[in-house]
């Protein structure tokens, strides 16, 4: 006679029933202290945090003709008579608002800069100051927030931006320009690692495709970063799938293993840089690398000091023969030392190019002191470069980009300066 399976005995059951619950407390206690520590606290969050650090990396795609990334974001490409490359056209829809009459006699505040002042931009024309859009309403005037600001852009791009857009007819009545990391991190790295000189725009060397490197190499390296990135997307997608993103400490597992991803990324896009630049060949390119310059670290930070400061001046006298009103920010940006307090999620982002670390270690203490200098000048320049230096919870995704709660941060950091640059007494 068969014997009857064993009655597994109550004591286990509730033993494993204990250890589960425990288990399922502890993953809820987890994400609450990641929300307390201002990191992403569900799965939603966690996606769509690891999926825009992903984003940022798309430029260091190569274009391949698909369409499968949106004008906005398919990397370096095209010629600009002004400003040298864009990636995209008009994203903010800038020129169009300034082609319809019916705007006429609204108060458009223009925001400018590269990728952390696009990232602004959005922030503003979604959530317009409620302080702003009260002083245009005393003023008698609809508020009318527009973004103008380009990823990568550094000066003299911004100044010429400003002319082109002036040329065209445009008239905004106030100018936001945002910027100072790519100024001097950017800068920095065309000039050291690149060989071209460091006012030119940032990746220039990717509109010059006759120049590009060949062979087995080059293809390579395009098809290992398509790889990797596809291999990234894969894991986010699976991990949402799955279910993973819904566990903090599963989650946490997959940013660890992102951020390995993201390295990779980065290695890889330096051994593009270095092939397609075709130093192999050997000397300057003039049409490629622009007029002699002194490479040396302290020349090329003062090269990009210069003409942060003078586009800063020319974009102040534009504004002033236009009578438009114009506030310059210098931003922050997470490795200018003492800027604050890394952490633990900011701690393990994986390190940017080495020249953009010396660029900033050199540049932003000079930039701050140009700053005040500009100030002397008559420049309205809001030094926001220590905004963060007592906050320990996270506001970066990577090196140089701020999350959603820094951008929101920044924004109500330049309220105040943005309304009494527009509206206070003294125009």
């Amino acid at each position: 006679m068969p014997q009857l399976p064993h009655r597994v005995p109550a004591r286990y059951l509730l033993a494993l029933a204990s250890a589960l619950l425990t288990a399922l407390l502890a993953d809820r206690c987890l994400w609450f202290w990641r929300a307390r520590a201002g990191l992403p606290a569900d799965a939603a969050a966690v996606e769509g945090a690891l999926r825009q650090r992903l984003d940022r990396l798309a430029d260091f795609m190569p274009r391949t003709g698909d369409r499968e990334r949106s004008e906005a974001s398919d990397g370096v490409t095209r010629l600009h008579p002004y400003t040298g490359i864009e990636a995209g056209f008009d994203e903010g829809r800038v020129l169009a608002h300034f082609r319809d009459p019916s705007n006429a006699g609204k108060f458009e505040l223009l925001v400018m800069g590269g990728s952390v002042a696009v990232h602004l931009g959005d922030f503003l024309v979604a959530r317009p100051p409620e302080a702003l859009k009260a002083a245009a309403r005393a003023a008698g005037r609809e508020l009318v927030l527009l973004n103008f600001a380009h990823g990568g852009f550094k000066q003299p791009q911004q100044a010429n931006r400003l002319l082109y857009l002036l040329s065209l007819g445009a008239h905004p009545e106030a100018v936001l320009e945002l910027d100072g990391f790519n100024e001097v991190a950017v800068a920095f790295e065309i000039g050291r690692d690149f060989g071209i000189h460091p006012l030119y725009p940032y990746g220039w060397q990717s509109v010059l495709p006759e120049r590009l490197a060949s062979g087995q190499e080059r293809l390579r390296v395009i098809a290992a970063l398509f790889s990797e990135r596809e291999r990234l997307t894969g894991l986010l997608d699976r991990s949402l799938a799955r279910g993973w993103l819904r566990s903090a400490v599963a989650s946490r597992w997959i940013e660890s293993r992102f951020n390995l991803g993201l390295a990779r990324l980065q290695a890889l896009r330096a051994e593009r840089v270095r092939l397609e630049l075709g130093r192999e060949q050997g000397g300057p390119v003039p049409e490629r690398d622009g007029p002699p310059f002194d490479a040396a670290p302290a020349a090329l930070i003062e090269t990009a000091l210069g003409a942060w400061e003078q586009g800063s001046l020319a974009m102040q006298a534009l504004c002033n023969s236009h009578g438009i009103r114009y506030l310059h920010a210098l931003q922050p940006t997470l490795h200018d030392p003492g800027a604050k307090p890394m952490h633990e999620r900011e701690r393990a982002i994986p390190l940017p190019p080495e020249a953009w670390l010396e660029g900033v270690r050199l540049g932003y203490p000079r930039l701050r002191e140009r700053g005040a200098a500009l100030r002397q000048r008559g420049v309205r320049l809001v030094d926001a470069t220590g905004l963060f230096a007592g906050e320990p919870a996270e506001r970066y995704y990577d090196p140089c980009h701020l999350n959603g709660e820094g951008i929101r941060d920044l924004a109500e950091h330049l309220t105040g300066p943005l309304v009494e640059a527009c509206f206070g007494a003294e125009r």
